[in-house]
């Protein structure tokens, strides 16, 4: 045995799309943060961590 666990694809986690804060450098050249994320109830969105 290896002792790696073989985990189902159903049951992984599945990266879109990764986010950062803009750092001083783009914000002092007037760059823009333009993701909106999911604010009202009808909305879905998981946060782990």
């Amino acid at each position: 045995m290896s002792g790696v666990r073989e985990i189902p694809a159903e049951d992984s986690i599945k990266v879109v799309c990764r986010f950062r804060p803009l750092n001083d450098s783009e914000e002092l050249a007037g760059s823009k943060f333009v993701v909106k994320f999911p604010s009202g109830p009808e909305e879905n969105c998981l946060s782990i961590g």
